[in-house]
C-alpha cells in the first residue's frame, strides 16, 4: 500500500515537471518560431520602408542620408540647385509597384519612377547663352557693361542671361518629364540598405550619368 503511495506520488510529481517543460517549450516555439509567410511580409515591409526613406531624402535633397541608406551610391555629380534643384525635387514621383522576396538576398521591388530628365533640358543651353552673350555686346553702348576688368563675362551678366534661357525651357518643362520602371534591391540587414541599379543612379542624376556615353 505505501509502495502503490509512493508510486502515484512520484507518477505525479514527474506529470507535473513534465507538463511544466512541455508548457516551457510550447511558449519558447510559440515565441521564436515565425511562420514563413509572416517572416516574408515583414522583410517586405522592412524594404519598402527603406526605399520611402530613401526617396523622402532624396527629395528633400539630403545626400548625407540618401548615401547612408545604400551600398553602392554616392552623389558625385552633386544634386541640383537653384530652380533647376527646385523643379527636379517637385517633378519627382515614385510608386512601389509590386516587391518581392529573393531568398538569401533580400527583397526586389519594382517601383515606377517619375523624373526630370534636366540633362535634356539644359541641352545646348551654352550655346544659346553664348549666342544671347554676343547679341548683348553688340548691342552695349561700352564693353564694361558685358566684361569684368579682367575681360570675362561679369558673374551677374552670366547668372541673367542663364536664368532667361532656363526660364524658357522650364515653361515646357513637362516635355522633360520621364516615367520609367525600374527594380530596386534591397539587402537582409536590418535595417535593410538599397542596392541601386545603373538605371537608378541616372535617374538620380537626372539623365547626366548618360552624358559620357
Amino acid at each position: 500500500m505505501k509502495k502503490n503511495k509512493i508510486l502515484s506520488i512520484a507518477i505525479a510529481v514527474t506529470a507535473i515537471l513534465a507538463a511544466a517543460v512541455l508548457g516551457i517549450r510550447i511558449g519558447f516555439f510559440r515565441e521564436t518560431f515565425t511562420p514563413a509567410e509572416t517572416r516574408k511580409q515583414a522583410a517586405i515591409s522592412q524594404s519598402c520602408a527603406a526605399v520611402d526613406e530613401f526617396f523622402r531624402a532624396f527629395s528633400a535633397g539630403d545626400a548625407q542620408t540618401v548615401e547612408a541608406l545604400t551600398e553602392n551610391y554616392s552623389i558625385a555629380a552633386g544634386m541640383y540647385t537653384g530652380e533647376l534643384g527646385e523643379l527636379a525635387r517637385s517633378s519627382f514621383s515614385y510608386q512601389i509597384l509590386s516587391s518581392q522576396v529573393i531568398k538569401n538576398e533580400g527583397v526586389a521591388n519594382t517601383v515606377s519612377v517619375t523624373w526630370l530628365d534636366a540633362a535634356a533640358l539644359t541641352e545646348g543651353m551654352e550655346e544659346e547663352i553664348q549666342q544671347i552673350l554676343n547679341q548683348e555686346l553688340e548691342e552695349a553702348a561700352s564693353s564694361a557693361e558685358i566684361y569684368d576688368q579682367e575681360l570675362n563675362f561679369r558673374q551677374d551678366v552670366l547668372d541673367r542671361v542663364f536664368a532667361q534661357v532656363l526660364a524658357g525651357r522650364m515653361e515646357n518643362a513637362e516635355a522633360y518629364l520621364r516615367t520609367d520602371t525600374v527594380v530596386i534591391q534591397t539587402t537582409m540587414d536590418t535595417p535593410p540598405k538599397l542596392i541601386l541599379s545603373e538605371a537608378l543612379c541616372n535617374i538620380l542624376a537626372n539623365g547626366r550619368t548618360d552624358e559620357s556615353k
